[in-house]
């Protein structure tokens, strides 16, 4: 195994599509069936089978010598060797079949493929073959949430937690309004580590309901004991100087009778001051100089020993004392959430779903209690080698998914590659374990090979080495402050390979920083957001004068407020010179909800559904004026029964034509219209026909949804999260600033899940807030394993802004040197390694103008028509072309296939169409297999029924009337469209099952799968008729009923 250490800009796409291809030419042009390339996003899939079969094609079509030089050299590694016209006629051959059979062309998501196997093993988990997989977690929280609040009325239990909740919120001037704090909370049920011990959670609170009260009664025991201790003490000191003739005064700042004061307050865990401290070996320190001799015996004597013993007795039980009030404050939580966890599994038993974020757990399961083999067999499919893209981004659980697997290929000596970064991996959030790709050779057996990408392909010169010179500098520093350095530290190991060797000669690059300063009235934090704003703005100004165009420049920010921040600062003070650079474009200005013409639309459909609805008319008539909409009767055509009886497809079309909206006036948003009309479709088709039901949909899910790319021209503004895999010109980077892990604040609350303590500490699992108390419990070990997470977290956030830049580069920080006893400032990090000194920038290169920056070649594109013009599209049909009519690859038509009776029984219906699919797959007896193991691959099938179907479909080819058609005698066409050509330009679509040529000579077939009946011989006969209009002279049409084995000649 493979496992390829790729840093940012490395080349890590290129390098893996050189060993998917080198696969094709060490294995042949069908070794991509057994080959599962699997990566995380939907977008990094697409630009993985794109570069694929880019340079499939570049290769096949002689467009890149270069590619062929550096396969040929790849297979030679394996230890075969090949001419480039071998190489050349492999790949062509293998682009063929990959384009021809495309639904095995296994690139995929992570979630995907386990949907796959999950959907293979629906008998096993109790489910049936049509369940759904449901991927909006946050409506499944939601509705979780609702019926549990409702249900609280009549659960003692729950309610009491539900108060204690509400209490907390008060207690932290909070809203009382608990339902959004909850579903907020709830999200907390897919973190892996509570997946993965709330089984554990589950059995305790069976065995025993009350375990909870007995916590928190132990818990408060806890906490009673050391407090009325404490208090005994204060008493104690009260009478000691009172005995003695002890004032206050002669205490140094009183320390010591405060000390005593705070156990009197309630206060007991607070931190002692460093003059505090030093009472304990020093206590003549405890009063002021001028006391008397006597008063100095008693204080050494009495007085100090009380303290020894109180201090003592404190630290000795400080932190039982603070897990114990820990426990109290979040245990009720834990309830909470496995309430909501066990309404989430009883709603989706309810309606037989799976959660997508739950599949990983299933599978893991699945996996433990079973050979993995049995499992991934379910697949149908034989997977010789495996690809894991972005592995950085793996969760524990998805890794136990695939290790067996691996384990297995690794074993077996086949190839298997894994590529990442560690210093890329920023989604810990949602799960990912950057420790796993750090730690790969303790992870897995057997042989592994390391390889590092040490060059950097995309940026310039000086960015490359800027970069080189912080990211290793600051690893570093953080490293011995964080570790014993006779130990080995992650972020050593992380960021060993970051230096890189800058491959583009052409480019040098600019990079700035600027440091600045926050003096003025007001915070701090507030003046430098306000200076960064402004030094943005020049910056902008400076590089349109340049002539760098608005799409070049992105702007990274850590979050969404920020960018709201700026977007807004911008529009009030655009950009002078450029029209492009007053826009500013971001990923939320794409959604649905953010064009006025979609909401249009819906408050249509409000009106429609409730003409009544006051809300939806004043936003329907604000909306109208604010577009300059004619009137048309707005108060009548509400009204209208029929359009209350359409569909909600119908209703949107009556609307956009009854308001002439699309007229062009509009044609800036008639992208958003007409994919709000495809959702709508879709919605209909897919979900339900109710217009209430999808009304509530626009609220929960579609306004929110991005429409996709966008073509308008302007400054590109997004989180560091989402630029991730993408590159840009010039990047700025406009506040730099903030300690390098956040503890939990009353605004945002970071959880921290913990294993079981000592007791009484000794649940299973525990949500524990991330803050400086955590540090002095007994789950300090879990804080400090936190804290340096959170801090590579941030250090690998900034290395992936930093390394966007392909040209230039612009940070803005606050000019700050600030020292944390336990989590770094970035900023202060960044200072130190540039070593600015007195000077508050820092500058490499030359901002040069744009046009003399000569960018590099990219990769070949045979998708892109031309430079970036548009496809022109002609469709021409002439009866003279009938006699070259070209059949066109299309779905599947069902129509006819059964007879009446079947019609009402899902049974037959469901079993007809599998073996529909099944003959559309098959061109030779060869094919059978295959055929059979593409449908339980997919998900249509169970392995289970494999034999079923094979036995079925060769008995019923072994029939001697049909042999010959399954022998690979003819040319075979399944499932193909013919286009006719009626009067005035109609053209209508016939599509027969399978047609078989052999020059001038055509039989064609049509499947059925129930009983005969009259359309089916007058479908087959139009077949005909039409094949003999497109020049066959010897035509044959038959109805082959493959049940009942009857063929019938027509």
């Amino acid at each position: 195994m493979i496992v390829m250490k790729a840093s940012a800009g490395s080349g890590k796409t290129y390098n893996l599509t050189l060993h998917f291809i080198s696969r094709l030419v060490l294995e042949g042009k069908n070794a991509f069936l057994k080959i599962l390339a699997v990566t995380f996003t939907q977008d990094a899939t697409a630009e993985m089978k794109l570069r694929i079969l880019s340079d499939l094609y570049a290769i096949a079509n002689d467009r890149d010598p270069q590619l062929v030089t550096n396969i040929i050299s790849m297979v030679q590694k394996q230890g075969k060797r090949v001419e480039e016209q071998e190489v050349r006629t492999i790949v062509k051959e293998a682009l063929f079949a990959i384009l021809h059979n495309y639904g095995s062309f296994n690139v995929g998501t992570i979630d995907s493929f386990f949907q796959r196997v999950l959907r293979n093993l629906a008998r096993e988990l109790g489910k049936g073959s049509r369940f759904n997989i449901e991927l909006n977690t946050t409506k499944v929280i939601d509705n979780a949430v609702e019926q549990l609040i409702v249900k609280s009325h009549h659960d003692k239990e729950l309610l009491r937690w539900l108060q204690k909740f509400i209490t907390d919120k008060i207690d932290s001037d909070k809203s009382w309004n608990i339902e959004n704090d909850l579903k907020r909370f709830g999200t907390q049920i897919f973190n892996e580590y509570y997946q993965k011990n709330q089984k554990q959670l589950a059995d305790v609170t069976t065995r025993d309901p009350k375990i909870f009260e007995k916590k928190i009664k132990e818990c408060r025991e806890i906490q009673a004991i050391f407090e009325n201790y404490l208090k005994r003490q204060a008493d104690k000191f009260e009478r000691l100087c009172e005995q003695k003739g002890l004032s206050e005064a002669i205490f140094y700042r009183k320390y010591l009778p405060n000390y005593f004061k705070k156990f009197k307050n309630n206060d007991f865990d607070f931190e002692n001051t460093k003059s505090v401290e030093g009472f304990k070996d020093s206590p003549e320190t405890m009063v002021v100089k001028s006391t008397t001799a006597g008063d100095l015996s008693m204080v050494k004597s009495d007085v100090h020993r009380l303290f020894l013993d109180t201090e003592n007795y404190r630290q000795k039980n400080m932190e039982n004392y603070i897990s114990a009030k820990i426990y109290i404050a979040n245990i009720y939580q834990l309830g909470i959430i496995n309430a909501i966890s066990k309404e989430i599994e009883l709603q989706s038993r309810e309606t037989n779903r799976f959660i997508l974020q739950d599949t990983t757990m299933l599978l893991s399961a699945m996996i433990k209690d079973q050979d993995f083999s049995f499992v991934y067999e379910k697949i149908g499919a034989e997977i010789q080698n495996v690809m894991i893209d972005e592995f950085q981004d793996t969760s524990f659980l998805q890794w136990e998914n695939f290790r067996a697997l691996l384990s297995d290929i690794i074993a077996s000596g086949r190839f298997s590659l894994l590529v990442g970064d560690v210093k890329q991996s920023i989604y810990r959030w949602r799960n990912s374990d950057w420790e796993i790709l750090n730690n790969i050779e303790k992870n897995i057996d057997g042989r592994i090979e390391i390889e590092t990408l040490n060059d950097n392909w995309r940026s310039g010169k000086n960015v490359v080495e800027f970069n080189n010179k912080v990211f290793a500098e600051v690893s570093n520093k953080i490293a011995s402050t964080l570790f014993d350095k006779a130990k080995e530290n992650p972020f050593t190991k992380a960021y060993s390979d970051v230096c890189q060797q800058p491959k583009r000669d052409n480019l040098k690059g600019y990079v700035r920083v600027e440091f600045i300063d926050s003096d003025g009235e007001g915070s701090s934090k507030t003046i430098f957001v306000d200076k960064a704003k402004e030094r943005l703005r020049a910056t902008l100004q400076q590089l349109a004068d340049k002539g760098y165009p608005a799409t070049d420049i992105c702007i990274l920010c850590r979050k969404n407020r920020e960018i709201e921040d700026i977007s807004q600062f911008l529009a009030s003070k655009p950009i002078e010179g450029n029209d492009e650079y007053k826009n500013i474009i971001s990923t939320d200005a794409f959604s649905f909800g953010s064009s006025s013409l979609v909401r249009l639309i819906v408050a249509g459909l409000h009106l429609v559904y409730n003409p009544q609805n006051g809300i939806a008319r004043e936003a329907f008539d604000t909306l109208c004026e604010s577009l300059q909409v004619d009137d048309k009767q707005r108060e009548n055509y509400f009204v209208s029964n029929k359009l209350k009886t359409s569909s909600i497809y119908a209703m949107v079309l009556g609307i956009v034509k009854h308001f002439s909206l699309e007229d062009t006036r509009f044609a800036h948003q008639s992208g958003y219209m007409y994919a709000f009309v495809e959702s709508v479709m879709a919605y209909q088709r897919d979900v339900s026909s109710n217009l209430s039901h999808f009304l509530k949909y626009w609220e929960e899910e579609l306004s929110a949804k991005s429409v996709g790319g966008s073509s308008a021209k302007g400054i590109r503004i997004m989180t560091i999260h989402k630029s991730k895999g993408l590159e840009f010109g010039t990047v700025i980077i406009p506040f730099v600033s903030g300690k390098m892990a956040s503890y939990s604040t009353p605004l945002k609350t970071n959880y921290v899940w913990c294993e079981g303590k000592q007791k009484p500490f000794d649940l299973p699992i525990f949500p524990v807030e991330f803050n400086k108390n955590m540090r002095r419990s007994v789950f300090k070990d879990d804080f400090e394993k936190e804290r340096k997470m959170a801090i590579m977290d941030t250090l690998n956030v900034y290395y992936v802004a930093f390394t966007r830049a392909v040209e230039n580069l612009f940070i803005f920080a606050p000019n700050i040197d600030k020292e944390s006893a336990d989590v770094p400032y970035f900023e202060s990090l960044l200072r130190n390694c540039l070593d600015t000194k007195d000077d508050l920038s820092y500058e490499v290169g030359c901002l040069c103008d744009f046009k003399e920056q000569v960018k590099d070649k990219q990769f070949f594109n045979p998708f892109e028509y031309g430079l970036g013009k548009e496809l022109p599209i002609h469709f021409d049909v002439r009866e003279e072309m009938f006699g070259n009519t070209t059949f066109f690859q299309s779905n599947l038509s069902l129509k006819f296939d059964y007879g009446k009776a079947e019609l009402s029984n899902n049974q037959f219906v469901e079993e007809g169409i599998i073996m529909h699919n099944l003959f559309s797959r098959i061109e030779t007896v060869a094919d059978i297999d295959s055929a059979v193991c593409r449908l339980i691959f997919d998900g249509t099938i169970s392995a289970g029924k494999k034999d079923f179907y094979c036995d079925f479909i060769k008995n019923a080819l072994a029939d001697k009337r049909i042999k010959d058609w399954f022998t690979g005698e003819y040319e075979v066409l399944n499932e193909r469209s013919i286009l006719k050509k009626y009067h005035q330009d109609k053209v209508k679509q016939y599509r027969p099952d399978r047609v078989m040529t052999k020059g001038k000579r055509a039989i064609v077939v049509d499947y059925k799968f129930g009983t005969p009946f009259s359309e089916h011989k007058e479908q087959i006969q139009k077949y005909v008729s039409l094949l003999q209009e497109m020049g066959y002279n010897d035509v044959e049409g038959y109805l082959w009923y493959v049940k009942a084995q009857n063929i019938v000649s027509v």
